[in-house]
């Protein structure tokens, strides 16, 4: 593989996850199964924190010199005020628009299941490594938890020898940075990172998933796809399965868009 780079502000490595976790994992890989918490917000807890340090909240307020659209501003903050009286108000139902109901499982697959569709069309970069990060974390924590000794984590912490602390901070380095800004609100701070990263978080997601399926169930076709399109895309690092190439061909020397776009072929043709 080629070497990584170095950038970003912090000089830390490009590439990281496909650099320093890939190699030593992906020998082992044999296919199965073919076929973060974010704290829930509250409105109060600012606030609560104001209130002990002496602040009160008396409502919005007006500065003293108003330009001439003076009636404006005021019919603006008397209407930001009933606003904020119907607040608590419970919507009617047509209001309400869909009702979600998901498992754990369901939420990894299918954000999974999204970025996979996502980086095949060729997505915003961003977009598809926070979805693929998300449905990462889920199985990690799922695998862990249920079928620690099947965890493609801890197998790769092993291979790497690193521990869990160094892992993790590898493995989430990019989607913390795209995530959060509490500990870097830098408004010009920069992070670089590869699509190869994104590529492997999502290749271990679907084997900690397939570790995890019960009775009857399988991979998704999105799911199934992508591990023998990964799987041929690092014939420089793996045996792929006969299936794989049968499927893609050797797609390693083959520049990104042509790669991407046998994936997305071969999932619309499997889908259709």
């Amino acid at each position: 593989m080629v070497a990584p780079t170095f950038g970003g502000r912090d000089n830390a490595p490009i590439g990281e996850v496909a650099e320093r976790l890939n190699a030593a994992v992906l020998k082992t890989v044999a296919p199965k199964g073919f076929g973060g918490s974010n704290p829930s917000l509250s409105a109060n807890a600012p606030r609560k924190r104001e209130q002990r340090r002496g602040v009160t909240h008396q409502g919005p307020s007006l500065p003293a010199n108003l330009p001439a659209n003076r009636r404006v501003m005021e019919r603006c903050v008397a209407m930001t005020e009933q606003n904020q009286a119907r607040a608590w108000e419970p919507l009617p139902p047509h209001r309400l628009g869909l009702l979600v109901r998901v498992s754990k499982f369901d939420a990894a697959s299918r954000q999974l299941d999204a970025a996979i569709e996502m980086m095949f069309d060729e997505a915003d970069p961003l977009a598809v490594h926070t979805v693929a990060a998300a449905a990462s974390g889920i199985a990690s924590s799922l695998i862990e938890h249920h079928m620690p000794e099947k965890s493609w984590d801890a197998a790769a912490m092993a291979a790497t020898e690193l521990n869990e602390q160094q892992y993790y901070a590898v493995k989430n380095k990019t989607q913390n940075f795209l995530k959060h800004a509490k500990t870097d609100p830098d408004l010009d701070g920069v992070h670089e990172f590869t699509t190869s990263d994104t590529e492997s978080i999502m290749f271990w997601a679907v084997l900690n998933l397939a570790y995890l399926l019960r009775g009857d169930q399988k991979l998704t076709m999105s799911q199934s796809v992508y591990q023998f399109w990964f799987m041929a895309s690092w014939t420089d690092s793996m045996t792929p399965p006969p299936a794989a190439l049968k499927m893609f061909g050797d797609l390693t020397n083959l520049p990104r868009a042509e790669r991407l776009a046998a994936g997305r072929r071969e999932l619309r043709t499997l889908v259709l």
